[in-house]
């Protein structure tokens, strides 16, 4: 895999962190909720695809 970013942020709400961070004409992005209460967002932004990941500490 190349390009992976780890960051560690505070937020209350990650759909609007991605709506915010992924704003285009060209954005679509699909939640997944996992198990263990992970949220994932796969997102398409101009045909390049990327996955957020959201979990608790």
């Amino acid at each position: 895999m190349r390009d992976v970013f780890v960051e560690e942020i505070e937020i209350e709400d990650p759909e609007s962190y991605v709506k915010n961070k992924f704003r285009g004409e060209e954005v679509s992005f699909e939640k997944t909720v996992l198990e263990d209460g992970t949220i994932i967002y796969d997102i398409v932004t101009s045909q390049i695809k990327q996955r957020c990941s959201f979990t608790e500490i």
